[in-house]
């Protein structure tokens, strides 16, 4: 962040990266981008370094409530902000200035826009924008935020809520400003050569991409990758820890151990009480894409 904003480069020289190279297998960029005016008007300093996801997290409560308060109705809404409060997973994230950790509030952001949707059409266009903006928040979202995407514009095409030129507009915005993470989930995968889009630079990275190890998009073997992946992911929904002591607080886990149960139980009362409208299937899609 302080190189950015003294010299327009990431600390080994490139200009504006897409993602930084780091220590060889990628870090991503838009909580560094969003640091760098911070870093440069009042210095380098852990505080002011964990100043933004401090600030990103509180705002992520009222957001929560927003949202909920359009989902379910006001009691549900204090009772999902109250219990995101109080959340260790959530107290952990907003005092850690991991880069990852931006990701939860862009996407709700953008979760939130898609429901705005049935209010004016044009709220997709914002809900596009942030959704391509969460590429650059973890790399996670390199495969969830086009499924969502994809599963938002069929969803709300089938409920008649958008224009012809809200779609095109909002599906231009998602398009041009994923283009450098396509370039450079192409440039990595087939050995390229970094890519220069004017200041901007795609890069190619000396080791093996992060999300490659991590992820399908590098595997051979898809189908046992999928069924350990699912694995892992059902133990730690199912134990609420990795055993990391900078992932979770011991020994509480992300929600006291029932927070799986909760999000089961809520999940299921949707459909017994046959909530199934417009903005619940925006919160299945989201689930599902996940």
């Amino acid at each position: 962040a302080l190189n950015l904003v003294r010299y327009g480069q990431d600390r080994n020289g490139m200009s504006f990266p897409v993602k930084f190279v780091s220590w060889g297998s990628g870090q991503d960029v838009l909580y560094a981008y969003l640091l760098a005016p911070l870093v440069g008007m009042f210095g380098l300093s852990p505080n002011m370094v964990r100043l933004p996801m401090l600030g990103f997290a509180l705002l992520t409560l009222p957001l929560i409530f927003l949202v909920s308060l359009r989902l379910f109705g006001l009691t549900t809404a204090l009772l999902a902000a109250f219990m995101l409060a109080i959340s260790p997973w959530h107290v952990l994230l907003s005092r850690w200035a991991l880069d990852s950790n931006l990701l939860p509030f862009v996407f709700l952001c953008a979760f939130g826009c898609v429901l705005m949707v049935r209010a004016c059409g044009w709220w997709f266009i914002p809900a596009a924008v942030l959704l391509a903006l969460s590429l650059y928040a973890y790399g996670t979202a390199y495969l969830v935020a086009p499924v969502f995407l994809i599963g938002a514009v069929v969803l709300v095409l089938r409920e008649g809520l958008l224009g012809r030129n809200q779609l095109l507009v909002g599906l231009l915005a998602f398009a041009v400003l994923s283009t450098p993470i396509g370039l450079l989930v192409i440039v990595n995968r087939f050995g390229l050569s970094s890519i220069h889009l004017g200041p901007i630079t795609v890069p190619h990275f000396p080791v093996v991409a992060r999300w490659e190890a991590t992820t399908l998009l590098g595997s051979s073997d898809l189908l046992g990758s999928m069924v350990g992946n699912l694995g892992v992911a059902a133990t730690l929904l199912a134990t609420e820890t990795d055993s990391i002591p900078y992932n979770v607080l011991e020994p509480y886990g992300f929600f006291y151990r029932v927070g799986s149960l909760l999000a089961a139980t809520g999940l299921l009362l949707i459909f017994v009480k046959r909530e199934l409208r417009f903005e619940t299937y925006a919160l299945l899609l989201w689930l599902a894409s996940a």
